[in-house]
């Protein structure tokens, strides 16, 4: 009896064994578990065209900055105006010497700037100043020529037109209004000639400045306003140990 029952153990493992399965003829256990790991390795380099992408939007991202510089030029590309001048002046056919004097003087006036002024005269001759080309000069010199603004000395400037009332007064409350009015507001520059608006009289120099080097600035008449308002200053100049100062300033305006 012992040997069937050790056959009867023996007999049920083989049983099993049979229904469990095994794999398919021709199918080796090594080639069977190689085909799942190889599978996954297919695909794995596929994403890398789609990483590839992002140094585009970098690169659309660095021009920016470009754009950015540029609106920087173009805002800080336009001059300010500087002072009282204005373009008109400032583009004048006069050198950049006798454009520089204007300047300085139409500064100073606009300022009221008494040290500044009296700096432009020049040292020798004075400076000479008519209310009308036909009107005598008055000559500021020496101590006058250093307070035009603040001296009170009364001067006889000649007649008005017109009236033929006489014009008395000091420098300040003569010549400076209409120097402020006039040379500070003029727009138009001539070089060596006299620019003047509508006007019944004559536009000349004086006989004793005939040959005088000089520029007028002239101030039209405002639109819209009468063609007689307007008033023009002739600027005399002449050297002087290599530097320009003043020498003349006559006003003309409209004359019956």
């Amino acid at each position: 009896m012992k040997p069937m029952r050790l056959l009867v153990p023996l007999f049920l493992l083989l049983l099993l064994a049979a229904c469990s399965g095994e794999p398919e003829p021709g199918v080796s256990p090594e080639s069977a578990t190689a085909e799942p790991t190889e599978q996954p390795e297919t695909p794995t380099p596929e994403p890398t065209p789609t990483l590839a992408a992002a140094p585009t939007s970098t690169a659309t991202a660095a021009a920016t900055p470009t754009v950015a510089a540029t609106a920087t030029v173009a805002a800080t590309a336009t001059p300010e105006p500087d002072g009282p001048i204005v373009p008109e002046i400032a583009g004048s056919c006069a050198s950049p010497e006798v454009a520089a004097l204007v300047a300085r003087l139409r500064a100073a006036l606009a300022e009221e700037d008494e040290a500044a002024l009296s700096a432009l005269v020049h040292p020798e001759r004075g400076l000479s100043v008519r209310m009308a080309w036909w009107n005598p000069a008055v000559t500021f010199s020496g101590a006058a020529a250093e307070n035009l603004l603040t001296d009170e000395t009364s001067y006889d400037w000649g007649i008005e037109d017109g009236s033929g009332f006489a014009i008395t007064g000091s420098f300040a409350e003569v010549a400076l209004l209409p120097l402020q009015q006039d040379l500070v507001g003029a727009t138009e520059i001539g070089c060596d000639e006299i620019l003047a608006g509508a006007t019944a009289g004559l536009v000349q120099l004086p006989p004793e400045d005939e040959g005088m080097r000089f520029v007028s600035l002239y101030r039209p008449a405002p639109p819209g306003v009468i063609e007689f308002d307007w008033g023009s200053w002739v600027v005399g100049y002449a050297e002087a140990d290599g530097e320009l100062y003043l020498t003349t300033l006559i006003h003309y305006a409209y004359e019956i």
